[in-house]
């Protein structure tokens, strides 16, 4: 019941024992369905963490096909954080250290 607006992947984050890959995500729907959606998300078993929501109504008059009776869309935009472990150090440069 969600339509996808975009996915954009962002830089990754390197840590020392893990890796941040985060996704900046936009989808429009009911409230129900982006509810539903992030709990989805953030019940998968690797971890992936929604952060950072912002909602904001989606302009009336637009598409209404989604929508239940009484109800009004939403423009959910969020990031999705996943964590991947170094199989390698970090290897900092010289002006780092």
């Amino acid at each position: 019941g969600l339509d996808l607006a975009s996915v954009e992947p962002l830089p990754v984050i390197q840590g020392d024992q893990f890796d941040t890959y985060r996704y900046k995500v936009s989808v429009m729907g009911g409230y129900h369905e982006v509810a539903e959606f992030l709990t989805n998300v953030g019940s998968l078993d690797r971890i992936m963490a929604p952060v950072g929501l912002d909602l904001k109504p989606h302009p009336v008059g637009t598409d209404k096909s989604h929508l239940k009776a009484g109800e009004s869309l939403l423009d959910a935009s969020f990031q999705i954080q996943t964590y991947v472990a170094r199989t390698t150090p970090l290897v900092l440069s010289q002006e780092a250290k």
